[in-house]
């Protein structure tokens, strides 16, 4: 004699051997006993008595019964099961253990009709549980069976999990405490070292992957001549052009030989004190720079100085430096200009209301840096276009511009480290 889902059954307990009545009684208690004896074992798959709920809406099927979303198992996406059985037990927590395998198929759900075993589906669970006001919505894939269950047709919800996933993780250092999942393996890329994980936690290093140094590699062949050699002392005496670095005696001199096979520049120490004496000389002798006293350095080219630092740091240009006119090119007629490409921007010729947008990559916040920022923007043959800009664009001198045909108008200005664009307009005269 043998006991299933406390019911004990002998040989006599299935004559005649009426197949619909005896069997399928038996093997609904068989898939209890079973599932109980797994949850014993920690392997979490009961099976749930229900009735069919035939409709098909994501709602509640009524306490002790079950539904899918669709009109026929095979194109079900949802299985929606009471909370409770239907005893009227609660069986939330088993159905919370549909969606703990760490695989992307977390297990079979087998809905079976507890008196004809025609009758049945079978499904794959593929994500996470959804708990809802009284049942739990089981996202499934369907795989086999006929289905055909009407309602109030008597059934048994059963699960079978499918085991954990095991990944390779990998990192430079130690895995952290809330990485990975039980059974998870993780490299430590820094030295090689091995951890699994086991009861949620990495523990010490299982193993080691990294082996012994390698031989010392052959050495390579010698490589080619440089470009250098060093000067004579007659050719540095003379000023004779030659390819080879200087360093003569009582002087200190360096010529470096330039890509392209030529001598093309090179530079030379003095003790230089102005423009007409220089004391670093590039490429020629009127170009360079000198030092006539401590903080004083001065920039010259061709015999004419181009700037000149002061010990304060205040920097002086003897020539007026000239920037690149940047092109803006409008997105939906508005003009973006960006500090890191330039300081002057045109817009060319405006034919429709348009709009200046707060300046991109303004100084850094709580620096001492300000930019400056010049925008140009020419009226069309028709005129009448407005230029609006952006709200950290701000119009410090009041003045608007001149929107009259084939005018040109001006937005001049700084932009300061919270990214406000503050500028006046310089227009164009009627």
């Amino acid at each position: 004699m043998a006991t299933f889902n406390g019911v004990p059954y002998t040989f006599a307990s299935f004559a005649p051997y009426a197949y619909a009545t005896i069997w399928d009684q038996f093997w609904d208690n068989v898939l209890v006993e079973l599932t109980n004896r797994a949850a014993a074992l920690g392997a979490a798959v009961p099976a749930i008595t229900n009735v069919w709920n035939a409709d098909t809406a994501d709602a509640n099927p009524g306490s002790g019964a079950v539904r899918v979303n669709a009109a026929t198992v095979a194109t079900a996406t949802q299985v929606y099961v009471s909370t409770a059985d239907a005893a009227g037990a609660d069986v939330s927590a088993v159905i919370g253990l549909f969606d703990d395998s760490t695989s992307t198929a977390k297990g079979l759900l087998r809905i079976g009709h507890r008196t004809d075993a025609t009758k049945w589906a079978l499904f794959t669970v593929t994500g996470a549980v959804t708990v809802a006001a009284g049942y739990c919505k089981v996202p499934v894939s369907y795989m086999a069976g006929p289905g055909g269950f009407s309602a109030a047709d008597p059934v048994a919800v059963g699960f079978f999990r499918t085991g954990d996933t095991t990944r390779w993780l990998s990192g430079a250092g130690a895995p952290a405490a809330g990485l990975g999942n039980d059974g998870d393996q993780y490299l430590n890329t820094t030295n090689g070292d091995v951890y699994a994980k086991v009861a949620g936690a990495w523990g010490a290093p299982v193993g080691n992957i990294r082996g012994p140094a390698g031989l010392n590699g052959t050495n390579g062949a010698n490589g080619a001549d440089g470009l250098m050699a060093a000067a004579t002392n007659a050719e540095t005496a003379t000023g004779t052009a030659t390819d080879k670095a200087v360093t003569p005696a009582g002087a200190v001199a360096t010529f470096l030989k330039l890509a392209g096979g030529t001598l093309t520049g090179w530079l030379q120490t003095y003790a230089g004190v102005d423009k007409d004496t220089l004391g670093l000389r590039i490429g020629e002798a009127t170009s360079g720079f000198y030092r006539s006293a401590a903080g004083v350095l001065g920039f010259v080219v061709g015999g004419v100085e181009v700037f000149r630092t002061a010990a304060s740091g205040v920097l002086t240009f003897m020539k007026p430096p000239r920037t690149s006119l940047v092109s803006l090119a409008a997105v939906g007629n508005t003009f973006t200009s960006d500090c890191d490409a330039g300081i002057d921007f045109d817009c060319g010729v405006i034919s429709a209301n348009s709009i200046i947008a707060n300046p991109l990559n303004p100084p850094a916040a709580g620096s001492n840096t300000v930019h400056s920022l010049t925008i140009k923007w020419t009226q069309d043959g028709i005129g009448g276009r407005t230029m609006s800009f952006g709200a950290n664009c701000i119009n410090i001198g009041g003045t608007s511009a001149n929107t009259a045909a084939g005018k040109t108008n001006f937005a001049t200005g700084k932009v300061y480290p919270d990214g406000k664009f503050y500028y006046s307009i310089v227009k164009q005269a009627s």
